[in-house]
């Protein structure tokens, strides 16, 4: 390979790496300094059939979250089978679990935008992508969210803003 064919290939590769990166940085919530958070989003009810029932059915763009501080909580409160990575790998030492729900289309996902702190507690934007627009359906949307926080602990109250609905 000559000079200029491997000047041009290395441009071409530290564009396209640069440029993933600086959608990730785009795409990524607004958080406060000492905050870290990892999401996941399950178009399917996260909470137990108990915890599910005490909640009632979701309705359209109706909202409902809850702070899950340990382990027993978290384990009581989630399906088994939307719990996973998010119950496994949280270590509840230093974090804690927020499971914010809605009823809207199929085919949309939750996405976390951003969280700011209060004096007792945590203000959280979530929007909702539509990437398809979605058929005429209601179900169940959840977003579990592991927040470690290095300098507050678990919050008093937290305020949810779901923006985006079709």
């Amino acid at each position: 390979m000559n000079r200029r064919q491997f000047l041009a290939a290395s441009g071409v590769g530290v564009t396209a790496v640069g440029g993933v990166l600086g959608w990730r940085w785009f795409q990524s919530p607004s958080l406060p300094d000492g905050m870290r958070v990892e999401t996941w989003h399950h178009e399917a009810d996260a909470l137990s059939d108990s915890a599910a029932s005490e909640r009632g059915p979701l309705g359209p763009e109706e909202q409902f979250h809850v702070v899950l501080p340990d382990r027993a909580t978290a384990t009581d409160t989630l399906k088994e089978s939307v719990a996973g990575a998010a119950l496994d790998e949280t270590d509840f030492e230093t974090s804690y679990l927020l499971v914010v729900q809605t009823g809207m289309q199929s085919k949309m996902e939750l996405v976390l935008q951003r969280i700011s702190r209060r004096a007792d507690g945590l203000d959280v934007a979530v929007s909702v992508d539509s990437p398809d627009g979605g058929p005429d359906d209601l179900r169940a949307h959840s977003l579990l969210v592991r927040i470690t926080d290095n300098n507050s602990g678990i919050p008093e109250t937290v305020t949810i803003d779901i923006t985006g609905y079709i």
